[in-house]
């Protein structure tokens, strides 16, 4: 009997680390299978505005 509940215990044991291991895979999948939401697009278009090298130099004409 004791090794009856044993091996019923090894193979709950292994039935939930396959259900652990199904439900990783599964989130992998859903991961890469899933288009980017508004704000990952908006965060990978953005382009950082140039910055002025020397605010002090006036252009031809007399301006900033």
């Amino acid at each position: 009997m004791r090794n009856v509940k044993r091996e019923l215990l090894n193979l709950l044991k292994m039935a939930y680390q396959e259900r652990v291991e199904a439900r990783e895979e599964l989130q992998k999948l859903i991961k890469k299978l899933t288009p980017p939401t508004l704000v990952e697009v908006h965060s990978m278009m953005m382009i950082p505005a140039p910055t002025k090298a020397n605010s002090s130099i006036y252009n031809e004409y007399g301006f900033r």
